[in-house]
């Protein structure tokens, strides 16, 4: 199980990242935040899990994954909102 989430989720960081230049200027700044974001969560998140597991159990983690994706899917239709329209190309006749 765990090796199919990781397959799953792997794709998502780097669609995100490609997501957010289509949809914002990326500047060194934005870049920035973001990765200072991920980092954060890469630090954070384990000991949250494991703190989580220690007082609920292992079903804490069900919810957990759950929330992740909520919050992904929230994010991701944001960026879609965010992202500018394309224009229809013009024909050749």
């Amino acid at each position: 199980m765990a090796i199919g989430l990781g397959f799953c989720m792997a794709p998502i960081w780097p669609t995100g990242f490609t997501l957010a230049g289509q949809s914002i200027a990326m500047t060194g700044k934005i870049t920035g935040v973001i990765l200072l974001g991920d980092s954060f969560g890469g630090m954070v998140l384990p000991s949250a899990v494991g703190q989580s597991h220690r007082t609920s159990g292992p079903r804490a983690m069900v919810y957990l994954v759950f929330g992740s994706l909520v919050l992904n899917l929230l994010a991701f239709t944001g960026m879609l909102r965010l992202r500018p329209a394309k224009k229809p190309a013009a024909s050749e006749s």
